[in-house]
């Protein structure tokens, strides 16, 4: 039987404990240091892939998000095997990753929060003509278009 995800989670003195809620369709940001397995890693980059299959949006580099804040180091047994094949196979890995908070997060949620354009330096789509900014119309009359092109040509 399945268990429901909407599952809130209360203590005997009625105070609400961690996890309060689990909501299904809400992408999750990391608001706290934490460890990391490579698993988790993976199911998320398959949650992204498969989200962007289905039309969603996904920044390119969100693994780099991942991969700049994750430092590998070995351990388990490897038994008789080249140093080659242990380092490639991601079983042996014990990531050690800092979640560090606003900057451990899913690529779609990179996008709809707009942290995209702050990091790339781009304007917002409503900054592109701020009220500060006059545009300048270039054709005020639908009856002689053709002139009022001319005139403004000419004042360059």
């Amino acid at each position: 039987m399945r268990r429901n995800s909407n599952v809130q989670f209360y203590s005997r003195d009625g105070i609400q404990k961690q996890p309060s809620t689990i909501t299904p369709k809400e992408p999750d940001l990391a608001l706290e240091p934490a460890w990391i397995t490579y698993r988790q890693i993976e199911a998320g980059r398959r949650a992204m892939a498969r989200n962007k299959r289905r039309g969603g949006k996904l920044w390119n580099g969100s693994s780099l998000i991942v991969q700049e804040y994750v430092e590998l180091s070995m351990s388990g047994r490897t038994g008789e095997r080249s140093f080659a094949d242990i380092i490639t196979s991601i079983q042996y890995w014990v990531i050690q990753s800092i979640t560090i908070p606003s900057l451990f997060i899913a690529g779609w949620l990179f996008v709809n929060t707009g942290l995209a354009y702050d990091v790339f330096r781009t304007p917002q789509p409503n900054e592109y003509f701020a009220e500060s900014r006059q545009g300048i119309p270039l054709i005020s009359s639908r009856l002689d278009p053709l002139e009022q092109l001319d005139e403004f040509s000419r004042s360059f």
